[in-house]
């Protein structure tokens, strides 16, 4: 069976979604099959391309198309006959691929409902046919301060647009570089006479849509059709411009119009192509979309997120919850992408739409929409796919109000902006979108949890939960969320693009949360509701005696097709895992889940990320005609079985032989019996025989699961296996170190649980070049080339007998660049005076910082020390004259350090006591606050008189000329320059000396920002008591103080709160030092400053 289609444009009025008696729920798709014999397969980043050709070869497939934005993937398609199945299980096997699957199809279908309706109530709603006055989003009140602009460029991935209609040709885009039908791709792009987009289904620059889907055009219409001139409809924009990229078209076979997830992402490659090249793509409209997974499509999405164009999807029309039943690329967990659900003309939900507290975010009118078709006509439509080009006419309206909007701040003044309303009330906002409480949002707060999606997780011990909320005031992020576990841990989730959180500053905040190793059942608490996780364990399976158990059973409606899911809801707590779950969501495709629904038409290797919970005794493509899957609770409370059966399921596309077979849980016990009747296909499908084409094995949780039996005939008529509680494999923990490109690298991972030995393996990602993973060993080794950061998953399968199990981990490796040769850059030193503070740093370059500095030959002059951190030779000589020394230098490249020498000559001068200022710079000050600092010398003979000779001090400051100390209230902002001189009390002749100074005086709405205020120290005396308060201003007020290098002079401390260095200095000498400075309310805010204090005899 191929996996429920979603279809987002509606056919006929009649309900997708029904409950049924006995705990039943159906769920039935609208939409046909269509995967077809084309794969999606991409091969790892270094992958040799004879490698390759190898494996395209092994699967005898033929390479129709690469791309450009999604690196290594290609599209191949495999003969007629071949079964897709054990293609994907070839390429699957083969270490350079990183992934393959099906090259799903996505569907739009098209038939409209009211020719004859004319009113554009989702624009303005009068209140006419029924309508609630009101109920729209306000468009008459937003175009009284824009109606859109020529700048906005919107590109509609759909079946194409009818560029030549009279209500669009005005408004479609244009790309003047290949606008000359002349047959030749003048611009370089890849495509020939691209003047309005591109059509990827035929590889030509003509997108034009066609009355047969007519999908396109309509969407189209509703996001930009021409205002103001006096024809058909407006659109959300009356100016805006149109970029048209076809992949849907009409399928007889399927009776719709739909396309390969392959051209969808030819069409994203293009959007993101044309804004490399400076086109001004805000947003992409996806009103299309289906339930299968798609890595690639996924792939392609993400390339839009790095260039900052929204991507708005239609969420579905199956009447759904996509929290539980997802569809994409609407359900993708990425940062630009918006969901949007329908709402009617009187606020309420529509009967078709899907919703989803978590994974829908918006709504906007979707039911009876006018808007342009083909050929200069004008039709009613309804549909999620209504509804989508709503919101991308939002967004395109609110960037031609302010272009300085990014993608981050139209998709929350999206969401925040909308009106409250009861048909939109299951999805993220709540809120159905409004164009004016968009556009003048003031204090509209929105919070709400995003993941889990569901109240209730199955995790196993140790396992990493992602967790995830969005909490924005307006266009902005509202701050950290906090989540709190019922241990009293505190989780903060974040919004600074690192770990799980994919973009900082959009106001979607993530962390992970690691379950506890002990089982048992814990709660989450988000800030407005909690989350249940089950910490269970896993399962492991033997071969049992065979015990078939005999149901009439009520027949799971909806089953009967091949886009089929059922959900049961257990009379009984099921003990899986030992936890308790009462609702089973079942699939024709011969499994089911505790948790969100898995189509399972193809099969990929266990783990599926997608639910954390999946048993599967048959998963195979399947489908029933006359027949379909069964359950009935048998036996008496509290010994009662639940059995789901799948009775006569046919292969799909493979003959029409049937098997039978069933699931049994238990109420006493956490125990599950997979039970086989039938497990030949009648000989019309012998290649699928025995599970031939099957996976058969058991899901808990999202990081690991057990693999009976994967593609193998390893089943047999009249056959039990009998799941029983295992000691559950694990990837342990930890935090990889850091590598350095041209460093020999070493890591061990190391895993719990199972039984060993363990076989490990990449299966997502890369790991850096150069680096590699034991397959026994788990040692990550070799000699990484590239810097950069690496994310990657590893998988590790045990040996348990006749099954294995296989945990997986997100992990990910730092690669520094890597250190050049170090050199010692000081060639001399500068002379010094006796008695008078001496200074010089020798510096270095390359190697891997920090530096360690020696004495390697040689001493220094008595009064002077070298400081190993910063090089740096400081203090009071004491005695003249020439000394040759050593210097050496050591870096900090790991393992083997590099090591560089320099020899040098210091000479020390006697001379006369000379009058210095010591003080080399003045402190910053804020306009309106007090101000003081100290202006020092030394030498000659005091007292000191001191005077302004040039310049002016700031306003309100004045210079004591008897203490050297500059101070008052500043009244002026701004950068004044002042020659201060000092005057000594000499004999017959007085010394004198000048030096030039900066005040900077900052407003005080400059003074937010976390700077050190204290630029230079006065100079104490050894033995004498000194006390001295560092400055600082900005950030929160609450400091810590600390010495990030160097060191104070002997016997003195910093006090770390109050920022105070006090003590009796034990030896003179000058002292350099850094000190940091930390806002405790942020630990990320500090700020640095270099002193220096002389301390004298």
């Amino acid at each position: 069976m191929k996996a429920a289609l979603r279809s987002l444009f509606v056919l006929s009025v009649g309900l997708l979604s029904n409950p049924v008696s006995n705990g039943l729920t159906a769920v039935e798709a609208s939409g046909g099959r269509g995967q077809g014999q084309r794969l999606l397969v991409r091969f790892r980043d270094g992958a040799a391309p004879d490698r390759i050709v190898s494996a395209n070869r092994a699967a005898n497939a033929t390479v129709l198309k690469t791309f450009e934005f999604v690196k290594n993937l290609q599209v191949v398609s495999v003969p007629d006959g071949a079964e897709m199945n054990k293609c994907l299980a070839m390429y699957r096997s083969d270490d350079t691929v990183l992934y393959a699957e099906p090259d799903h199809r996505r569907f739009a279908q098209t038939v409209p409902n009211d020719p004859m309706f004319s009113d554009l109530w989702g624009l303005d709603n009068r209140g006419t046919d029924g309508g609630t006055v009101d109920a729209d989003i306000d468009a008459p009140e937003g175009w009284e301060i824009t109606q859109g602009s020529d700048d906005v460029v919107v590109a509609v991935i759909d079946t194409g647009i009818d560029y030549n209609h009279e209500d669009l040709a005005a408004n479609m885009w244009v790309n003047e570089a290949d606008c000359d039908n002349n047959g030749v791709d003048d611009d370089g792009n890849g495509y020939a006479d691209d003047c309005h987009g591109i059509d990827s289904i035929s590889g030509s620059g003509y997108p034009m849509d066609t009355t047969d889907c007519q999908h396109g055009t309509h969407v189209a219409g509703t996001i930009g059709a021409v205002g103001n001139n006096g024809k058909g409809v407006v659109g959300v924009n009356w100016r805006a411009r149109l970029m048209a990229l076809r992949f849907l078209s009409y399928d007889r076979d399927i009776g719709g119009c739909s396309g390969w997830d392959s051209n969808a992402i030819e069409c994203f490659e293009y959007a993101c192509r044309m804004k490399d090249r400076g086109v001004n793509v805000v947003a992409i409209n996806n009103s299309w979309g289906g339930g299968d997974y798609g890595h690639a499509l996924y792939d392609a999405v993400g390339a839009t997120t790095d260039r900052g164009i929204l991507c708005i999807n239609a969420a579905g029309n199956d009447g759904w919850d996509n929290d539980i039943y997802p569809s994409y690329p609407a359900s993708f967990y990425l940062p630009n992408v918006i969901s949007v659900g329908a709402t009617t003309s009187t606020d309420s939900s529509p009967w078709f739409t899907d919703y989803g507290l978590r994974t829908v975010h918006v709504s906007a009118p979707g039911y009876n929409i006018l808007s342009t078709v083909p050929e200069d006509g004008y039709e009613v439509f309804m549909g999620t796919s209504m509804a989508a080009p709503h919101v991308t006419g939002l967004a395109a309206l609110l960037k031609a109000q302010d272009a300085n909007r990014d993608w981050r701040t139209i998709r929350n003044l999206i969401m925040t902006g909308g009106a409250e309303v009861d048909g939109a009330r299951l999805t993220v906002s709540g809120r159905r979108i409004g164009a004016l409480g968009s556009m003048l949002c003031s204090g509209k707060r929105l919070y709400q949890r995003l993941l889990p999606h569901l109240k209730r997780v199955i995790a196993l011990p140790g396992e990493s939960i992602e967790l995830g909320a969005v909490n924005i005031d307006c266009g902005s992020p509202a701050g950290n969320v906090e989540v709190r576990s019922d241990s009293g841990e505190s989780i903060t989730l974040t919004d600074d693009g690192r770990g799980s959180d994919l973009a900082a500053g959009d106001g979607t905040y993530n962390a992970t949360w690691k379950a506890p190793q002990q089982t048992g059942i814990y709660t989450l608490t988000f800030p407005e509701d909690e989350v249940t996780v089950e910490v269970v364990r896993g399962y492991t399976a033997s071969v049992t005696d065979y015990e078939w158990v005999d149901i009439d059973g009520d027949g799971l409606f909806g089953m009967g097709t091949d886009e089929g899911f059922a959900e049961v809801k257990s009379p009984f707590l099921i003990p899986f895992g030992g936890g308790a779950l009462d609702t089973l969501r079942i699939s024709v495709n011969g499994l089911l889940t505790l948790g969100e629904a898995v189509y399972g038409y193809y099969n990929p290797h266990l783990p599926i990320t997608q639910t954390d919970s999946l048993v599967a005794p048959f998963m195979q493509d399947l489908n029933f005609n006359t027949a379909s899957a069964y359950w009935e609770v048998v036996g008496s409370a509290p010994n009662r079985k639940l059995v789901v059966e799948w009775r006569k399921a046919r292969p799909t596309g493979c003959g029409d032989g049937k098997v039978t077979f069933q699931i049994v849980f238990y109420e006493d016990s956490p125990e599950i019996r997979f039970n086989y009747k039938d497990v030949q296909f009648d000989g019309t499908c012998p290649t699928a025989d025995f599970g031939a084409s099957a996976l058969v094995g058991l899901q808990v949780g999202r990081a690991s699961g057990t693999e009976l039996s994967y593609y193998k005939p390893s089943l047999k008529d009249e056959m039990s296996i009998r799941w029983s509680l295992a000691n559950t494999l694990l990837i342990d923990e930890m935090q990889l170190p850091d590598a350095t490109a041209g460093i020999p690298y070493n890591a061990a991972l190391s895993a719990s649980g199972g039984t060993p030995p363990f076989n490990w393996s990449v299966v997502d990602g890369d790991l850096p070049p150069g680096l590699g993973l034991g397959a026994a060993s788990g040692i990550i080794d070799g000699t990484p080339s590239s810097p950069g950061t690496y994310d990657f998953v590893v998988q590790v399968a045990d040996s348990s007998s006749g099954q294995s199990q296989s945990a997986m981990r997100i992990m990910n490796l730092t690669v520094a660049s890597g250190a050049p040769p170090l050199s010692v850059l000081t060639s001399t030193l500068p002379s010094g005076v006796v008695g008078t503070p001496y200074g010089a740093w020798i510096s270095a370059s390359g190697g891997a910082a920090p530096y360690f500095w020696s004495l390697a030959d040689g001493g220094l002059p008595q009064g002077l020390s070298l400081d190993p951190a910063t090089g740096g030779i400081s203090g009071r000589p004491g005695a003249a004259g020439t000394t040759t020394l050593t210097i050496q230098c050591i870096d900090s490249t790991s393992p083997d350090p590099q090591v560089v020498s320099r020899t040098f000559q210091l000479t020390i001068d006697t001379a006369p006591t000379l009058l210095v200022i010591v003080t080399d710079s003045l402190p910053y000050g804020t306009l309106g606050s007090p101000y003081a600092a100290i202006v020092e010398a030394t030498g000659g003979a005091g007292p000191y008189a001191w005077s302004a000779t040039a310049g002016s001090l700031p306003s309100g400051l004045a210079l004591d000329p008897s203490r050297g100390v500059i101070d008052g209230t500043p009244l002026t902002a701004g950068t004044f320059q002042a020659e201060l001189r000092v005057t000594d009390s000499s004999s017959p002749t007085p010394q004198s000396v000048t030096a030039g100074f900066t005040i900077q005086i900052e407003d005080s709405g400059q003074a937010g920002e976390l700077r050190i205020t204290t630029t230079s120290l006065p100079s104490g005396t050894q033995g004498k008591e000194y006390k001295f308060r560092l400055e600082a201003s900005g950030g929160s007020g609450e400091y810590r103080w600390s010495i990030a290098s160097g060191n104070l002079p002997s016997g003195m401390k910093l006090n770390r709160k109050r920022g105070v260095m006090k003590g009796r200095p034990t030896s003179a000498g000058t002292s350099r030092f850094k000190v940091e400075l930390t806002d405790h309310q942020d630990p990320n805010s500090t700020a640095t400053a270099k002193l220096t204090i002389t301390i004298n005899r």
